[in-house]
């Protein structure tokens, strides 16, 4: 099997940031309206802190590298490389898998457990594409290259 790279979800990522976008000018517009009642400001302030976090974070997390065409998820002969949370393993290292749940707004989870005993999970919610047909591929190269 050849090297499949994966890019990161451009819908997802457009999706969050307009939602939060979107809150943080519904707040702001509140806070306008409303502006002589000083009992709404601190309410206003907390929520408008929370949703510029939020963008702050997809912005650091994942829109950079969505701008920069980066590579969320990378497999190959040997390896998984997942680039969203840093985190790689080899294939031969894997003892078992299992499913972490699957949800449509938030992609499909799979736990690896790993012979040092550390587990690492990838979500595909992030990753452009059909989460089963990713999952598929993700457990056809697990079986595949696990006892090489």
């Amino acid at each position: 099997m050849e090297v499949i790279k994966y890019p990161y979800s451009k819908t997802q990522i457009w999706f969050y940031s307009i939602a939060f976008l979107a809150i943080l000018i519904f707040l702001l517009v509140v806070f306008i309206v409303d502006f002589s009642d000083h009992s709404t400001w601190p309410l206003l302030g907390m929520g408008g802190v929370f949703c510029g976090g939020a963008l702050a974070y997809l912005y650091f997390k994942y829109f950079v590298h969505l701008q920069n065409g980066e590579i969320a998820l990378e497999l190959d002969k040997d390896k998984l490389q997942y680039f969203i949370s840093n985190k790689s393993f080899f294939w031969k290292d894997v003892l078992y898998t299992s499913p972490g749940g699957n949800g449509r707004a938030n992609g499909i989870r799979v736990r690896f457990s790993l012979e040092n005993g550390s587990d690492i999970v990838i979500n595909t919610q992030f990753i452009e594409g059909n989460d089963e047909e990713i999952y598929n591929t993700v457990m056809e190269y697990c079986e595949k290259y696990k006892n090489v």
